[in-house]
């Protein structure tokens, strides 16, 4: 094998390599911005389940309480949890 057929050999095996690490790049990009969202989702939903929580407990005082009330403001919270907004 003479020194151009080697050049051209390892000119093609580099392209070869550059275009292996361009796509693990890319895909590396794609599995981080998956994996951020997946994150946000989950912080999203225990920040809803909480909420929940907080307005079940909330709920279950006033029903055992000996004090009538009236239950509509204890569950907005949940409600607009539920609906995956804020309690407003």
């Amino acid at each position: 094998m003479n020194a151009d057929t080697k050049i051209k050999e390892l000119e093609r095996e580099l392209t070869e390599v550059k275009n292996d690490l361009d796509f693990r790049r890319g895909l590396f990009e794609l599995q981080e911005y998956q994996f951020n969202k997946v994150r946000d989702e989950l912080a999203e939903a225990r920040k809803q389940r909480n909420t929940l929580a907080e307005a079940l407990k909330s709920l279950c005082k006033a029903i055992i309480s000996d004090e009538p009330q009236d239950i509509t403001d204890l569950l907005k919270p949940a409600i607009a949890a539920q609906k995956g907004g804020n309690d407003e």
